[in-house]
């Protein structure tokens, strides 16, 4: 992680220096978030940089986002745009700037990240207009890097495979992500208080919808065997006792090898709704919860 201007760690903690006077800041184990909080009062004035935008950024715009966003996008500020960005005086960043660390990325394997990345930077910038600090958005109007769809079909064989070298722990997530379609996001945050008598009841990450997916005898036993494994209140959890992160799910598909992402499964799950691989009836019964019309008081 790169750290923002004029912050040095001392002892295992974060300290803001200014002159010869080192202001104490939060402990390095509490995380970035707590970093960002700490800084805050020292960049209550107009910021000069985009660092310190970014600064601001984190700790009054980021909780408006929705849950699931606000780890990726402190990721990316903390290890992408400070780093890049963060010395730049205010005003000065300009489109061909954005355009040539796109190319950057690309030429680096990365140019899904790189797009992720130019978004989050416009969302800051967008951000710092409204407080007249900025007077137009450099990221508005640079072509983002070409994206290609994923043309990658999981064949039954292939899944039923992975799946059978898999641990308990990322059977279930694997099992339950076939049967029900629902992102790695929904996945990994689904709580116990989400079973219900009816089937899985939850609010999905990317539009907010309140959704049911009924049981099934397959999807049933795996999340009851999930449910049993975990001590907390996060229904699935890893091989540790601890929920998924996403770091440690890239890693334990990596060490796994299928030959397919695990966001691939999604699309396997939709094109796979009437049979399932597992050998049990996966029909997958989804009904979305619509919230009651308020009638008006007479």
């Amino acid at each position: 992680m790169s750290l923002p201007a004029k912050v040095h760690i001392k002892n295992g903690r974060y300290y803001y220096v200014h002159g010869n006077k080192w202001n104490k800041l939060s402990r390095v184990d509490e995380g970035t978030p707590a970093l960002y909080r700490a800084l805050q009062p020292f960049t209550v004035e107009r910021p000069a940089t985009y660092g310190q935008v970014m600064i601001r950024y984190i700790a009054e715009a980021l909780p408006e986002l929705k849950p699931a966003s606000q780890p990726e996008y402190e990721r990316i500020i903390s290890v992408r745009l400070q780093h890049h960005f963060g010395s730049m005086i205010l005003g000065t960043l300009k489109p061909t700037h954005i355009a040539q660390y796109l190319e950057m990325r690309k030429r680096e394997g990365a140019p899904v990240g790189g797009n992720r990345e130019r978004a989050v930077l416009g969302s800051i910038c967008g951000w710092a207009m409204r407080f007249g600090w900025l007077d137009s958005n450099p990221c508005h109007g640079v072509r983002r890097n070409r994206e290609t769809p994923s043309k990658r079909y999981i064949t039954d064989e292939d899944f039923r495979t992975a799946f059978d070298r898999a641990g308990d722990p990322l059977q279930d997530l694997l099992a339950v992500a076939l049967l029900t379609g629902l992102r790695q996001t929904d996945l990994r945050t689904l709580r116990k208080s989400a079973v219900t008598r009816e089937g899985l009841e939850l609010r999905q990450s990317k539009d907010g919808k309140l959704r049911l997916i009924e049981w099934s005898d397959a999807l049933r036993y795996f999340v009851k065997r999930a449910q049993e494994r975990s001590r907390g209140e996060f229904l699935f959890v890893g091989p540790w006792g601890r929920p998924w992160s996403v770091s440690g799910l890239q890693s334990a598909m990596k060490r796994l090898g299928p030959g397919f992402r695990f966001r691939d499964i999604r699309a396997k799950a939709a094109s796979d709704a009437g049979h399932n691989v597992l050998g049990h009836d996966a029909q997958m019964l989804v009904r979305y919860v619509r919230a009651q019309r308020l009638k008006p008081v007479r």
